[in-house]
């Protein structure tokens, strides 16, 4: 009788979990339009706010049209929204990273499973030297092309850079990237 009252116990726990793990963005079977103001909204495609907007998408270049960010525009001017942790505009999310404090930048997720990653777009301009020097640095610098870097949102919602290991254990389902 311990036995079958503990199964039924084990069986009930289990079916809990998958079902809290169900209703996760990584197993929805539509994402829902809007924005999240934390972690917890975005993972459980649960938008803190549904104002109506369009998205601003930014490709890589001229002769890639690949899409690595975003902005929005809310569709009634008047209407606010806060704190933007992320947004969703039903088929694609966009998530908030920046190195400064000062700037809002969106970035496309290419993976929405439990460990989330996207990509950034990164330019360094060096000043080095004196006077002359650092104009001289400062120029050839920028004239470098951005670079892109992966970056990844681990499982309590903090974005952590991606190492070569780490890259590799996120594509291995896909051989073909490998």
């Amino acid at each position: 009788m311990k036995f079958i009252s503990l199964t039924i116990v084990i069986c009930l726990w289990l079916s809990s979990y998958g079902q809290t793990n169900a209703t996760k963005i990584y197993n929805a079977a539509h994402l829902k339009k809007g924005f999240y103001r934390n972690y917890e909204a975005f993972i459980n495609n649960n938008p803190s706010d549904t104002t109506d907007f369009i998205v601003n998408s930014f490709v890589k270049s001229k002769t890639d049209s690949t899409v690595f960010g975003g902005d929005y525009m809310l569709v009634d001017s008047t209407k606010k929204v806060h704190h933007v942790w992320g947004f969703c505009d039903g088929t694609d999310v966009f998530v908030n990273y920046s190195e400064s404090p000062f700037v809002k930048h969106f970035w496309k997720l290419l993976g929405l499973g439990p460990n989330a990653f996207f990509e950034i777009k990164q330019k360094e301009i060096f000043f080095i030297g004196g006077p002359l020097m650092k104009l001289a640095t400062a120029a050839i610098s920028a004239a470098i092309p951005a670079q892109f870097e992966f970056r990844r949102i681990n499982t309590n919602g903090k974005f952590r850079s991606l190492d070569v290991l780490e890259m590799r254990d996120l594509l291995d389902g896909y051989p073909s990237l490998t």
